[in-house]
């Protein structure tokens, strides 16, 4: 369940970070460690909250269980 409720949309929110520091500075940029976790402490914040985590397991059907979906 992480691989696509929580991390799919990080890796996206990440990659609209990523997409407005590079048009922001007209493509001339360089990623340091210290803008990688500015941009990636971003992208968390948006992307890694309880609505989407209890998505992400309501989803298939593991909490709360419901057997049928679990084995689809």
């Amino acid at each position: 369940p992480l691989d696509i409720g929580i991390f799919s949309s990080l890796a996206y929110a990440y990659s609209q970070e990523i997409d407005q520091l590079i048009q922001s500075s007209c493509g001339f940029t360089r990623l340091t460690k210290r803008s990688f976790w500015q941009l990636f402490s971003v992208a968390w914040e948006r992307s890694v909250t309880s609505s989407n985590i209890k998505s992400a397991f309501s989803s298939p059907g593991i909490f709360p269980l419901e057997p049928k979906k679990v084995l689809k």
